[in-house]
């Protein structure tokens, strides 16, 4: 096997007491993650992150057309 991702469904708990009381704590998020054995390396993991957060859904991607500015 030369390539792994994972998705974790994550709890955050270090302000758990705060969470509802305003609207910027968060409690739940999912941490997705990509691994290489020997396959490719920083720049390819770059190019395969870019392609897979703007392809459109109906092609398997996210589908996002967000642009950060800085």
């Amino acid at each position: 096997m030369a390539r792994a991702t994972s998705v974790q469904k994550c709890v955050r708990t270090l302000d758990i007491d705060e969470v509802g009381k305003t609207t910027r704590h968060g409690t739940f998020f999912q941490m997705n993650g990509n691994f290489s054995f020997g396959d490719y390396f920083k720049e390819g993991a770059i190019r395969l992150a870019w392609e897979l957060i703007t392809t459109p859904q109906d092609r398997g991607g996210y589908g996002s057309t967000r642009r950060s500015s800085g």
